[in-house]
């Protein structure tokens, strides 16, 4: 998953040069545990990792659908 963030803020380095937005959507299947939303270890995962590898680009907002 880091690998990963590291790829989208490569990307965004090299194409933007920090001039324009870049957006990246990942999607999880089975985000959360049960139906309180609590969600997975995988999730919490990433929104840690967004927040280290990534810094104040990051912007997290999670949209839960049925």
């Amino acid at each position: 998953m880091r690998q990963l963030l590291q790829s989208i803020n490569g990307i965004h380095r090299a194409q933007t040069d920090g001039v324009w937005k870049f957006e990246s959507h990942i999607f999880f299947d089975g985000a959360v545990k049960d139906v309180y939303f609590n969600l997975t270890d995988f999730v919490l995962q990433l929104i840690s990792l967004a927040e280290e590898e990534l810094g104040k680009m990051a912007l997290i907002i999670m949209v839960l659908v049925p």
